[in-house]
């Protein structure tokens, strides 16, 4: 399952994480902390404000969604979601 974001928040994802890791002390963290954060990164997919992009199904397939992220405000990287079903088409 991808995680979708804008591209200023997926940059600061990136920051938010490294420096988490960092902050936890050495009894907190295991040994695979930082591979598991570049694991999650890996699922991490930047997604431009205002470019429909098509949702696949659990198979790979079209879903006949479509996923637009729209600007929400003054805060970087913020946005609303717009959501396009298979349903909610004009005929």
């Amino acid at each position: 399952m991808p995680i979708l974001a804008t591209p200023p928040t997926l940059a600061l994802l990136k920051v938010l994480l490294a420096d988490s890791l960092r902050l936890r002390s050495t009894a907190e963290r295991s040994e695979d902390s930082d591979a598991e954060v570049a694991g999650l990164l890996v699922y991490a997919r930047s997604v431009p404000f205002n470019q429909p992009i098509e949702l696949s199904d659990r198979g790979g397939g079209k879903s006949g969604w479509k996923l637009t992220l729209l600007p929400a405000g003054h805060v970087l990287g913020a946005a609303m979601v717009y959501l396009e079903t298979p349903s909610s088409a004009w005929s």
